[in-house]
Protein backbone atom coordinates (compact mmCIF):
# COMPACT_ATOMS: atom_id res chain seq x y z
CA UNK A 1 0.00 0.00 0.00
CA UNK A 2 0.93 3.40 -0.90
CA UNK A 3 0.36 6.83 0.97
CA UNK A 4 1.25 10.34 0.62
CA UNK A 5 3.58 12.60 2.04
CA UNK A 6 0.96 14.94 3.22
CA UNK A 7 -0.78 12.21 4.89
CA UNK A 8 1.65 11.13 7.77
CA UNK A 9 1.33 15.08 9.71
CA UNK A 10 -0.24 14.62 12.58
CA UNK A 11 -4.31 14.70 12.20
CA UNK A 12 -4.59 17.62 14.94
CA UNK A 13 -2.22 20.15 14.52
CA UNK A 14 -1.66 23.69 16.10
CA UNK A 15 -1.18 27.32 13.97
CA UNK A 16 0.30 30.17 14.00
CA UNK A 17 -1.80 32.79 15.14
CA UNK A 18 0.43 35.51 15.02
CA UNK A 19 1.19 35.74 11.27
CA UNK A 20 -3.22 35.14 11.08
CA UNK A 21 -3.71 38.32 12.95
CA UNK A 22 -0.92 40.60 11.06
CA UNK A 23 -3.50 39.90 7.72
CA UNK A 24 -5.55 42.11 6.53
CA UNK A 25 -9.70 42.09 7.43
CA UNK A 26 -11.88 40.89 4.90
CA UNK A 27 -13.24 43.47 3.08
CA UNK A 28 -17.44 44.47 3.15
CA UNK A 29 -17.58 44.31 -0.46
CA UNK A 30 -16.57 40.55 -0.28
CA UNK A 31 -18.96 40.12 2.55
CA UNK A 32 -21.35 41.77 0.35
CA UNK A 33 -20.75 39.42 -2.79
CA UNK A 34 -20.21 36.23 -0.44
CA UNK A 35 -23.56 36.55 1.15
CA UNK A 36 -24.98 36.99 -2.14
CA UNK A 37 -23.90 33.81 -3.49
CA UNK A 38 -25.13 32.42 -0.06
CA UNK A 39 -28.80 32.86 -1.18
CA UNK A 40 -28.12 29.68 -3.47
CA UNK A 41 -27.38 27.79 -0.41
CA UNK A 42 -30.20 28.83 0.88
CA UNK A 43 -32.82 28.41 -1.46
CA UNK A 44 -31.65 24.55 -2.20
CA UNK A 45 -31.67 24.05 1.40
CA UNK A 46 -35.32 25.24 1.31
CA UNK A 47 -36.08 22.94 -1.04
CA UNK A 48 -34.81 20.45 1.05
CA UNK A 49 -36.30 21.01 3.88
CA UNK A 50 -39.77 21.74 2.01
CA UNK A 51 -39.49 18.42 0.49
CA UNK A 52 -39.14 17.04 3.42
CA UNK A 53 -41.58 18.59 5.57
CA UNK A 54 -44.06 18.38 2.05
CA UNK A 55 -44.02 14.16 1.43
CA UNK A 56 -47.34 13.47 3.17
CA UNK A 57 -49.69 16.37 1.37
CA UNK A 58 -48.04 15.29 -1.74
CA UNK A 59 -48.31 11.47 -0.83
CA UNK A 60 -52.37 12.44 -0.38
CA UNK A 61 -52.97 14.39 -3.54
CA UNK A 62 -51.60 12.55 -5.73
CA UNK A 63 -52.23 9.33 -4.45
CA UNK A 64 -48.53 8.76 -4.82
CA UNK A 65 -46.45 4.92 -3.98
CA UNK A 66 -43.67 4.72 -2.06
CA UNK A 67 -41.84 4.14 -5.22
CA UNK A 68 -43.15 7.51 -6.80
CA UNK A 69 -42.13 9.09 -3.99
CA UNK A 70 -38.86 8.18 -3.62
CA UNK A 71 -38.61 9.34 -7.53
CA UNK A 72 -39.89 13.02 -6.89
CA UNK A 73 -37.44 13.01 -3.74
CA UNK A 74 -34.49 11.80 -5.44
CA UNK A 75 -35.37 13.28 -9.32
CA UNK A 76 -33.64 16.72 -7.84
CA UNK A 77 -30.26 15.05 -7.58
CA UNK A 78 -30.53 13.17 -10.97
CA UNK A 79 -31.17 15.69 -12.51
CA UNK A 80 -28.40 18.21 -11.12
CA UNK A 81 -26.19 15.55 -12.11
CA UNK A 82 -26.13 16.77 -16.18
CA UNK A 83 -26.51 20.55 -14.50
CA UNK A 84 -23.26 19.87 -12.33
CA UNK A 85 -21.46 18.55 -15.22
CA UNK A 86 -22.52 21.67 -17.35
CA UNK A 87 -21.76 24.06 -14.66
CA UNK A 88 -17.82 23.52 -14.69
CA UNK A 89 -18.39 24.31 -19.00
CA UNK A 90 -20.64 27.46 -18.41
CA UNK A 91 -18.26 29.04 -15.50
CA UNK A 92 -14.84 28.51 -17.72
CA UNK A 93 -16.31 29.72 -21.26
CA UNK A 94 -19.02 32.78 -19.65
CA UNK A 95 -17.88 33.05 -16.38
CA UNK A 96 -18.96 32.66 -12.52
CA UNK A 97 -21.10 35.55 -12.78
CA UNK A 98 -23.17 34.26 -15.78
CA UNK A 99 -23.38 30.55 -14.47
CA UNK A 100 -25.03 31.60 -11.42
CA UNK A 101 -27.77 34.37 -13.15
CA UNK A 102 -28.41 31.29 -15.29
CA UNK A 103 -28.97 28.79 -12.38
CA UNK A 104 -31.15 31.50 -11.06
CA UNK A 105 -33.67 31.74 -13.85
CA UNK A 106 -33.95 28.51 -14.09
CA UNK A 107 -34.64 27.23 -10.41
CA UNK A 108 -37.33 29.99 -10.92
CA UNK A 109 -39.16 28.06 -13.80
CA UNK A 110 -38.79 25.12 -12.33
CA UNK A 111 -40.17 25.89 -8.74
CA UNK A 112 -43.07 28.02 -10.14
CA UNK A 113 -44.14 24.74 -11.79
CA UNK A 114 -43.89 22.43 -8.67
CA UNK A 115 -45.99 25.40 -6.63
CA UNK A 116 -48.87 25.65 -9.34
CA UNK A 117 -48.56 22.41 -11.52
CA UNK A 118 -51.95 20.92 -11.61
CA UNK A 119 -50.59 17.47 -12.22
CA UNK A 120 -47.99 14.99 -10.96
CA UNK A 121 -45.81 15.21 -14.76
CA UNK A 122 -45.93 19.00 -14.20
CA UNK A 123 -44.87 18.74 -10.53
CA UNK A 124 -42.05 16.44 -11.86
CA UNK A 125 -41.40 18.43 -14.75
CA UNK A 126 -41.16 21.17 -12.22
CA UNK A 127 -38.88 19.40 -9.85
CA UNK A 128 -36.39 18.12 -12.69
CA UNK A 129 -35.81 21.66 -14.16
CA UNK A 130 -34.89 22.86 -9.94
CA UNK A 131 -32.69 19.99 -9.85
CA UNK A 132 -30.73 20.89 -13.08
CA UNK A 133 -30.46 24.58 -12.12
CA UNK A 134 -29.02 23.32 -8.80
CA UNK A 135 -26.35 21.55 -10.60
CA UNK A 136 -25.34 24.40 -12.26
CA UNK A 137 -24.48 26.55 -9.38
CA UNK A 138 -22.91 23.15 -7.93
CA UNK A 139 -19.28 23.82 -9.02
CA UNK A 140 -19.90 27.24 -9.79
CA UNK A 141 -20.79 28.96 -6.38
CA UNK A 142 -18.02 27.74 -3.92
CA UNK A 143 -15.74 28.47 -7.07
CA UNK A 144 -16.44 31.99 -7.24
CA UNK A 145 -16.53 32.27 -3.28
CA UNK A 146 -12.98 30.99 -3.34
CA UNK A 147 -11.72 33.48 -5.50
CA UNK A 148 -12.82 36.61 -4.05
CA UNK A 149 -11.61 36.00 -0.96
CA UNK A 150 -7.99 35.62 0.48
CA UNK A 151 -6.76 32.15 1.65
CA UNK A 152 -6.84 32.26 5.11
CA UNK A 153 -10.79 32.72 5.33
CA UNK A 154 -11.56 30.52 1.75
CA UNK A 155 -12.23 28.31 4.36
CA UNK A 156 -14.65 30.07 6.46
CA UNK A 157 -15.96 31.88 3.35
CA UNK A 158 -16.95 28.82 1.83
CA UNK A 159 -18.14 26.98 4.59
CA UNK A 160 -20.56 29.97 4.56
CA UNK A 161 -22.35 28.24 1.69
CA UNK A 162 -23.06 25.68 3.57
CA UNK A 163 -24.19 27.39 6.90
CA UNK A 164 -27.28 28.78 4.44
CA UNK A 165 -27.80 26.20 3.05
CA UNK A 166 -28.64 24.98 6.45
CA UNK A 167 -30.48 27.92 7.36
CA UNK A 168 -32.54 27.29 4.19
CA UNK A 169 -33.05 23.44 5.42
CA UNK A 170 -34.39 24.82 8.99
CA UNK A 171 -36.77 27.53 6.79
CA UNK A 172 -38.26 24.54 5.43
CA UNK A 173 -38.91 22.66 8.29
CA UNK A 174 -40.35 25.67 9.59
CA UNK A 175 -42.53 26.86 7.17
CA UNK A 176 -43.48 22.91 6.84
CA UNK A 177 -44.08 22.81 10.33
CA UNK A 178 -46.71 25.74 10.43
CA UNK A 179 -47.94 25.23 6.83
CA UNK A 180 -48.98 21.76 8.22
CA UNK A 181 -50.59 22.78 11.55
CA UNK A 182 -52.77 25.81 9.58
CA UNK A 183 -53.72 24.25 5.82
CA UNK A 184 -52.83 20.74 6.52
CA UNK A 185 -52.79 18.16 3.88
CA UNK A 186 -53.53 21.36 1.53
CA UNK A 187 -49.99 22.98 2.19
CA UNK A 188 -47.63 21.90 0.10
CA UNK A 189 -48.28 24.79 -2.82
CA UNK A 190 -47.76 27.33 -0.45
CA UNK A 191 -44.57 25.52 0.78
CA UNK A 192 -42.82 25.61 -3.15
CA UNK A 193 -44.72 29.34 -3.52
CA UNK A 194 -42.18 30.50 -0.99
CA UNK A 195 -39.23 29.36 -2.25
CA UNK A 196 -39.33 31.60 -5.07
CA UNK A 197 -38.07 34.52 -3.07
CA UNK A 198 -34.62 33.27 -2.63
CA UNK A 199 -33.86 32.52 -6.74
CA UNK A 200 -35.64 35.99 -7.53
CA UNK A 201 -33.05 38.19 -5.26
CA UNK A 202 -30.10 35.79 -6.21
CA UNK A 203 -30.80 36.75 -10.03
CA UNK A 204 -31.30 40.78 -8.97
CA UNK A 205 -27.98 40.24 -7.01
CA UNK A 206 -25.59 38.64 -9.75
CA UNK A 207 -27.13 40.98 -12.35
CA UNK A 208 -26.64 44.76 -10.74
CA UNK A 209 -24.21 43.96 -7.87
CA UNK A 210 -22.07 41.00 -7.66
CA UNK A 211 -18.63 41.56 -10.18
CA UNK A 212 -16.75 38.80 -11.92
CA UNK A 213 -13.97 36.81 -10.54
CA UNK A 214 -11.03 38.00 -11.10
CA UNK A 215 -9.31 34.88 -11.36
CA UNK A 216 -11.33 33.89 -14.39
CA UNK A 217 -11.17 37.67 -16.15
CA UNK A 218 -7.31 37.13 -15.85
CA UNK A 219 -7.27 33.61 -17.14
CA UNK A 220 -9.44 35.17 -20.36
CA UNK A 221 -6.46 37.98 -20.16
CA UNK A 222 -8.27 40.77 -18.61
CA UNK A 223 -5.92 41.44 -16.05
CA UNK A 224 -6.79 45.67 -15.19
CA UNK A 225 -10.48 44.30 -14.70
CA UNK A 226 -9.14 41.37 -12.81
CA UNK A 227 -6.72 43.80 -10.33
CA UNK A 228 -9.71 46.58 -10.08
CA UNK A 229 -12.02 43.60 -8.52
CA UNK A 230 -9.18 42.38 -6.37
CA UNK A 231 -8.40 45.86 -5.38
CA UNK A 232 -12.17 45.88 -4.35
CA UNK A 233 -12.93 43.19 -2.19
CA UNK A 234 -8.61 42.21 -0.98
CA UNK A 235 -6.95 44.65 1.17
CA UNK A 236 -3.87 46.63 -0.46
CA UNK A 237 -1.50 43.97 0.34
CA UNK A 238 -3.40 41.14 -0.37
CA UNK A 239 -4.77 42.38 -3.64
CA UNK A 240 -1.04 43.50 -4.95
CA UNK A 241 0.44 39.83 -3.89
CA UNK A 242 -2.94 37.72 -5.82
CA UNK A 243 -2.45 39.86 -8.54
CA UNK A 244 1.02 39.13 -9.16
CA UNK A 245 0.07 35.81 -9.01
CA UNK A 246 -2.43 35.88 -11.80
CA UNK A 247 0.05 37.96 -13.84
CA UNK A 248 2.31 34.92 -13.75
CA UNK A 249 -0.53 32.23 -14.33
CA UNK A 250 -1.56 34.21 -17.08
CA UNK A 251 2.16 34.64 -18.41
CA UNK A 252 2.84 30.98 -18.26
CA UNK A 253 -0.72 29.18 -18.87
CA UNK A 254 -2.56 28.64 -21.61
CA UNK A 255 -5.87 30.22 -21.79
CA UNK A 256 -7.36 26.08 -22.91
CA UNK A 257 -9.54 25.15 -20.33
CA UNK A 258 -7.95 21.73 -19.02
CA UNK A 259 -10.14 18.67 -19.98
CA UNK A 260 -11.59 15.48 -18.15
CA UNK A 261 -8.55 13.79 -19.80
CA UNK A 262 -6.15 15.52 -18.42
CA UNK A 263 -7.02 14.53 -14.97
CA UNK A 264 -6.91 10.83 -15.83
CA UNK A 265 -4.03 10.87 -18.10
CA UNK A 266 -1.52 12.99 -15.71
CA UNK A 267 -0.12 10.85 -12.72
CA UNK A 268 -0.61 14.05 -10.09
CA UNK A 269 -3.50 15.23 -11.47
CA UNK A 270 -4.63 11.53 -11.03
CA UNK A 271 -4.11 11.94 -7.27
CA UNK A 272 -5.63 15.05 -6.70
CA UNK A 273 -8.51 13.73 -8.48
CA UNK A 274 -8.65 10.17 -6.43
CA UNK A 275 -8.73 12.64 -2.84
CA UNK A 276 -11.30 15.61 -4.38
CA UNK A 277 -13.55 12.03 -5.78
CA UNK A 278 -12.95 10.21 -2.32
CA UNK A 279 -13.97 12.94 -0.16
CA UNK A 280 -16.92 13.77 -2.56
CA UNK A 281 -18.33 10.61 -2.69
CA UNK A 282 -18.08 9.91 0.99
CA UNK A 283 -19.60 13.46 2.23
CA UNK A 284 -22.87 11.63 0.68
CA UNK A 285 -22.26 8.22 0.76
CA UNK A 286 -23.01 8.06 4.58
CA UNK A 287 -26.20 9.10 4.61
CA UNK A 288 -27.24 12.69 5.01
CA UNK A 289 -29.57 12.79 2.49
CA UNK A 290 -31.50 9.97 4.07
CA UNK A 291 -31.34 12.16 7.34
CA UNK A 292 -32.47 15.38 5.41
CA UNK A 293 -35.17 14.02 3.50
CA UNK A 294 -36.35 10.78 5.77
CA UNK A 295 -36.41 11.99 9.20
CA UNK A 296 -40.33 11.70 9.23
CA UNK A 297 -40.01 8.25 8.94
CA UNK A 298 -37.26 7.00 10.80
CA UNK A 299 -38.78 9.34 13.76
CA UNK A 300 -41.99 7.42 13.20
CA UNK A 301 -40.39 4.59 13.25
CA UNK A 302 -39.38 4.97 16.46
CA UNK A 303 -42.72 5.66 17.80
CA UNK A 304 -43.14 9.61 17.48
CA UNK A 305 -46.60 11.00 16.56
CA UNK A 306 -46.81 13.27 13.61
CA UNK A 307 -46.75 16.73 15.67
CA UNK A 308 -43.95 15.43 17.73
CA UNK A 309 -42.27 14.41 14.64
CA UNK A 310 -42.65 18.09 13.19
CA UNK A 311 -41.13 19.29 16.36
CA UNK A 312 -38.14 17.03 16.45
CA UNK A 313 -37.32 18.02 12.93
CA UNK A 314 -37.29 21.35 13.35
CA UNK A 315 -34.91 20.60 16.46
CA UNK A 316 -33.03 18.57 14.20
CA UNK A 317 -32.79 21.97 11.60
CA UNK A 318 -31.56 24.25 14.28
CA UNK A 319 -28.72 21.93 16.15
CA UNK A 320 -27.51 21.25 12.20
CA UNK A 321 -27.67 24.90 11.51
CA UNK A 322 -26.18 25.84 14.57
CA UNK A 323 -23.04 23.15 14.16
CA UNK A 324 -22.47 24.49 10.52
CA UNK A 325 -22.17 28.17 11.86
CA UNK A 326 -19.78 27.02 14.61
CA UNK A 327 -17.37 24.91 12.14
CA UNK A 328 -17.39 27.80 9.22
CA UNK A 329 -15.75 30.24 12.58
CA UNK A 330 -13.72 26.93 13.04
CA UNK A 331 -12.70 25.44 9.87
CA UNK A 332 -9.74 27.78 8.97
CA UNK A 333 -7.90 27.34 12.39
CA UNK A 334 -8.13 23.41 12.60
CA UNK A 335 -7.91 22.71 9.22
CA UNK A 336 -9.80 20.43 6.84
CA UNK A 337 -8.35 16.97 7.58
CA UNK A 338 -9.35 16.99 11.05
CA UNK A 339 -12.19 17.69 10.91
CA UNK A 340 -13.11 15.63 8.05
CA UNK A 341 -11.68 12.78 10.20
CA UNK A 342 -13.69 13.64 13.25
CA UNK A 343 -16.67 13.81 11.14
CA UNK A 344 -15.86 10.92 9.34
CA UNK A 345 -16.31 9.08 13.14
CA UNK A 346 -19.35 10.70 14.33
CA UNK A 347 -21.24 10.14 11.70
CA UNK A 348 -20.32 6.57 11.44
CA UNK A 349 -20.96 6.65 15.67
CA UNK A 350 -24.39 7.97 15.69
CA UNK A 351 -25.40 5.99 12.40
CA UNK A 352 -24.86 2.48 14.20
CA UNK A 353 -26.33 4.29 17.39
CA UNK A 354 -29.51 4.82 15.34
CA UNK A 355 -29.52 1.57 14.40
CA UNK A 356 -28.86 -0.46 17.72
CA UNK A 357 -31.69 1.82 18.80
CA UNK A 358 -34.00 0.94 16.97
CA UNK A 359 -33.40 -2.90 17.15
CA UNK A 360 -33.36 -2.51 20.83
CA UNK A 361 -36.83 -0.78 21.14
CA UNK A 362 -35.10 2.13 22.98
CA UNK A 363 -36.86 5.23 24.27
CA UNK A 364 -37.54 7.80 20.84
CA UNK A 365 -35.70 10.18 22.67
CA UNK A 366 -32.39 8.21 21.90
CA UNK A 367 -33.53 8.04 18.50
CA UNK A 368 -33.51 12.25 18.43
CA UNK A 369 -29.84 12.41 20.31
CA UNK A 370 -28.02 10.24 17.60
CA UNK A 371 -29.76 12.33 14.79
CA UNK A 372 -28.60 15.72 16.28
CA UNK A 373 -25.28 14.15 16.51
CA UNK A 374 -24.93 13.03 12.85
CA UNK A 375 -26.00 16.28 11.75
CA UNK A 376 -23.23 17.94 14.03
CA UNK A 377 -20.93 15.47 12.70
CA UNK A 378 -21.30 16.53 8.96
CA UNK A 379 -21.87 20.08 9.07
CA UNK A 380 -19.07 20.06 11.04
CA UNK A 381 -16.68 18.08 8.66
CA UNK A 382 -17.95 17.04 5.18
CA UNK A 383 -20.85 19.15 4.57
CA UNK A 384 -19.04 22.58 4.30
CA UNK A 385 -15.59 21.16 3.79
CA UNK A 386 -16.21 19.05 0.08
CA UNK A 387 -16.81 22.23 -1.45
CA UNK A 388 -13.80 24.24 -0.33
CA UNK A 389 -11.20 20.98 -0.10
CA UNK A 390 -11.98 20.74 -3.89
CA UNK A 391 -12.12 24.35 -4.82
CA UNK A 392 -8.00 24.26 -3.16
CA UNK A 393 -6.53 21.05 -4.45
CA UNK A 394 -6.75 21.47 -8.49
CA UNK A 395 -4.69 23.95 -10.31
CA UNK A 396 -6.38 27.23 -11.68
CA UNK A 397 -7.12 25.72 -15.27
CA UNK A 398 -8.27 22.31 -13.79
CA UNK A 399 -10.38 24.14 -11.13
CA UNK A 400 -13.87 23.92 -13.15
CA UNK A 401 -13.53 20.81 -14.39
CA UNK A 402 -11.98 19.27 -11.32
CA UNK A 403 -14.67 20.45 -8.91
CA UNK A 404 -17.75 20.17 -11.44
CA UNK A 405 -16.33 16.04 -11.10
CA UNK A 406 -16.52 16.55 -7.60
CA UNK A 407 -19.80 17.67 -7.09
CA UNK A 408 -21.33 15.79 -9.85
CA UNK A 409 -20.04 12.59 -8.13
CA UNK A 410 -21.31 14.29 -4.96
CA UNK A 411 -24.80 14.46 -6.85
CA UNK A 412 -24.86 10.59 -7.92
CA UNK A 413 -24.11 9.77 -4.34
CA UNK A 414 -26.83 11.45 -3.22
CA UNK A 415 -29.61 10.63 -5.91
CA UNK A 416 -28.74 7.02 -5.05
CA UNK A 417 -29.14 7.44 -1.17
CA UNK A 418 -32.30 9.36 -1.58
CA UNK A 419 -34.15 6.87 -4.06
CA UNK A 420 -33.21 4.41 -1.98
CA UNK A 421 -33.87 4.22 1.42
CA UNK A 422 -37.19 3.57 1.18
CA UNK A 423 -36.39 0.06 -0.52
CA UNK A 424 -33.01 -0.72 1.57
CA UNK A 425 -35.43 -0.04 4.59
CA UNK A 426 -38.02 -2.24 3.41
CA UNK A 427 -35.00 -4.85 2.41
CA UNK A 428 -32.99 -4.60 5.64
CA UNK A 429 -35.67 -2.83 7.77
CA UNK A 430 -34.71 0.45 8.62
CA UNK A 431 -32.09 0.04 11.50
CA UNK A 432 -30.58 -2.53 8.89
CA UNK A 433 -30.14 0.76 6.28
CA UNK A 434 -28.86 2.59 9.14
CA UNK A 435 -26.00 0.12 10.57
CA UNK A 436 -24.95 0.01 6.16
CA UNK A 437 -24.31 3.80 6.04
CA UNK A 438 -22.24 3.03 9.30
CA UNK A 439 -20.09 0.96 8.10
CA UNK A 440 -19.43 3.72 5.05
CA UNK A 441 -18.95 6.07 7.60
CA UNK A 442 -15.74 4.18 9.17
CA UNK A 443 -14.80 3.36 5.66
CA UNK A 444 -14.09 7.11 5.34
CA UNK A 445 -12.61 8.03 8.43
CA UNK A 446 -10.11 5.69 7.10
CA UNK A 447 -9.96 6.95 3.65
CA UNK A 448 -9.20 10.15 5.46
CA UNK A 449 -6.31 8.95 7.43
CA UNK A 450 -4.85 7.55 4.48
CA UNK A 451 -5.00 9.66 2.00
CA UNK A 452 -5.79 13.42 2.39
CA UNK A 453 -3.69 16.09 3.00
CA UNK A 454 -4.26 19.51 4.25
CA UNK A 455 -4.97 22.38 2.36
CA UNK A 456 -5.50 25.11 4.98
CA UNK A 457 -4.19 28.58 4.23
CA UNK A 458 -2.80 27.54 0.78
CA UNK A 459 -2.91 30.33 -1.94
CA UNK A 460 -5.04 28.93 -4.83
CA UNK A 461 -2.74 29.19 -7.61
CA UNK A 462 -0.21 27.10 -5.50
CA UNK A 463 -2.10 24.70 -4.31
CA UNK A 464 -1.60 21.72 -6.29
CA UNK A 465 2.06 22.18 -5.91
CA UNK A 466 1.18 21.09 -2.29
CA UNK A 467 0.23 17.47 -3.63
CA UNK A 468 2.42 15.17 -1.39
CA UNK A 469 4.47 12.64 -2.78
CA UNK A 470 4.11 9.12 -1.64
CA UNK A 471 6.42 7.90 1.40
CA UNK A 472 6.80 4.40 2.77
CA UNK A 473 4.01 2.46 4.68
CA UNK A 474 6.11 2.09 7.94
CA UNK A 475 6.75 6.23 7.94
CA UNK A 476 2.63 6.63 7.91
CA UNK A 477 2.75 3.88 10.69
CA UNK A 478 5.08 5.62 12.58
CA UNK A 479 3.01 9.13 12.48
CA UNK A 480 -0.57 7.72 13.26
CA UNK A 481 0.85 6.32 16.74
CA UNK A 482 2.36 2.70 16.17
CA UNK A 483 5.79 3.82 16.90
CA UNK A 484 7.31 7.42 17.82
CA UNK A 485 6.87 9.59 15.34
CA UNK A 486 10.67 11.69 15.23
CA UNK A 487 9.46 15.48 15.93
CA UNK A 488 10.07 17.46 12.53
CA UNK A 489 9.97 14.24 10.81
CA UNK A 490 7.81 13.33 7.38
CA UNK A 491 6.97 17.53 7.31
CA UNK A 492 5.12 18.15 3.88
CA UNK A 493 6.61 19.65 0.77
CA UNK A 494 6.37 23.55 1.06
CA UNK A 495 5.22 23.53 5.23
CA UNK A 496 5.14 26.87 6.72
CA UNK A 497 4.43 25.48 10.29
Amino acid sequence: MVVWEDATTPLFTGMGASELQRQEPLRRSAMLFVAMVGLVGIMFGYDMGITSAAQDALRAHFDLTSGQLELFVGSLSWCALPGTLLGSVVADSHGRRFGIRLSAFVFLVGNSAMAFGRSFFVVMLGRATAGFAMGLTYPIAPMYVAEVTPARLRGGCTAFLEVLSNVGILLGYLVGWICNSLLGLNSWRTMFALGLFPPSLLLCGACFVMPESPRWLASKGKLAEARDILSHVLGPLEAHRSFGELTRLAANESEARGGFMDLVVTPDLRRIVVVGAGVAFFSQATGCETIVYYTGPILQQAGFQRESMLRATVLMGTVKTAAVVASAAFVDRAGRRPLLFASALGMAVSMGTMSAAGLARVVPAVQVMALCLFVVAFSFGFGPIVYTYNAEIYPQRYRAVGLGLAMAICRVMSAVISTTFLTLSHWLTTSGALALYSGIGFIAALFVALAVWETRALELEGGSQHVPKPVPDDAYAACIGVRACPPGSFEPRGSSN
